[in-house]
């Protein structure tokens, strides 16, 4: 069997899965929903709600898991997770070890600030889905150093989703498609074009509450609404990725009263001068590195460094006004924190979010 489209989920093989989500509340009152659980031979996603209202000592990214009658051990920890904040609750995304083949109930034991809970579950298979039409692709773009793949195109009753993922040749480069962690808006999401010149723009993603969980790092899952049945062959249109690199770095000596041009993850950044300032709210002085925003380095920009050294200590980056992640504009300035400015003479600029546009254009065929 095919791999099969799960809403919320992304693309997943044949396994097994939470037939309905079950809420149960703690004996401190507070609730808990489980409202997905995935398990495939790859692994297991668990995605749960917890009943918060802003109280400041729910912290979930230290809950204690445990996935009793999984697996071979007598209990499957998890590991990697992430937290996003929504009305009334905080949602919480797990991965886990997949299920034992033959098991169809599990117990899900949580334990941590905001209460404690044993949560039984039923699973049920999956896998063939007659409302959905899926076609594998495998064409490629490539642009300077990134590829984007279109894996599959699948057409479902009220939506048409393409299977996609970004790849950069260079070493220690994190690419994701639109802004930054792969979040986007109407301006840097991708498109489809049909063979009668019609644009379907993406259902855009611009919180990471709309990010399907993906515990390979590598795939992508672009929504558009359904197509008619004569788009013809299709184009799908990536505008913009956004690189993520940690490995990158240029020293500048202090005080900088001239600019100057450096690079950062291949990427040019103009510095125009260095200066004292002050961290907001009080927290310190500080040095401000003001930047050059006003234009494109052939189709790359620095959005901004992520990190910094003074005189070789690490002292870490105050954005400017902060960053717009699914349309991000390089920063005009950062602010490093130091206590004597003054007398600081090195600064290392150390990691950078990079922007690179395109389009890249992938041949995806006709609606399955």
């Amino acid at each position: 069997m095919s791999r099969v489209f799960l809403p919320g989920i992304g693309f997943r093989e044949p396994g097994l899965r939470l037939g309905a989500a079950v809420t149960q509340r703690a004996p401190t009152g507070r609730a808990i929903t489980i409202t997905e659980l995935v398990s495939t031979p790859d692994g297991t996603d668990l995605i749960y709600e917890v009943e918060w209202h802003g109280e400041q000592n729910v912290h979930c990214e230290r809950d204690q898991l445990v996935m009793h009658g999984a697996s071979m051990d007598p209990a499957c920890r998890p590991g990697s997770m992430s937290v996003a904040v929504r009305q009334g609750k905080l949602v919480c995304t797990r991965s886990l070890p997949p299920v034992e083949t033959g098991v169809s109930h599990v117990e899900i034991e949580i334990t941590g600030d905001g209460g404690e809970w044993r949560v039984p579950l039923d699973l049920e298979p999956f896998g063939d889905d007659e409302r959905q039409r899926r076609r594998d692709v495998g064409a490629s773009d490539t642009r300077q150093d990134v590829t984007i793949t279109v894996d599959s195109i699948v057409a479902l009753p009220d939506a048409t989703v393409v299977e996609v993922r970004a790849h950069s040749d260079r070493p220690g480069r994190r690419i994701g498609i639109g802004g930054l962690h792969s979040m986007r808006d109407e301006t840097t999401a991708m498109r489809l074009h049909d063979g009668r010149d019609r644009t379907y723009l993406e259902r855009t993603r611009n919180d990471a509450r709309d990010q399907f969980p993906d515990r390979f790092g590598r795939a992508d899952i672009a929504m558009f609404g359904p197509l008619p049945d004569d788009a013809g062959a299709l184009v799908l249109e990536v505008p913009f990725v956004c690189g993520e690199d940690h490995t990158t770095s240029v020293e500048i000596a202090l005080p900088m009263r001239e600019p100057v041009t450096v690079e950062l993850a291949g990427a040019q950044m103009r510095i125009l001068a260095t200066r004292e300032a002050a961290l907001p709210m009080s927290r310190g002085p500080a040095i401000a590195v003001d930047l050059d925003v006003t234009t494109w380095h052939g189709d790359r920009r620095v959005i901004t460094p992520l990190r910094a050294d003074v005189d070789g200590q690490e002292a870490g980056v105050s954005w400017a006004n902060g960053l717009q992640a699914p349309a991000p504009e390089p920063v005009p300035y950062i602010l490093v924190p130091c206590a004597a400015p003054s007398e600081a003479r090195a600064l290392t600029l150390r990691g950078a979010f990079v922007q690179q546009r395109g389009p890249w254009r992938i041949p995806i065929g006709p609606i399955p």
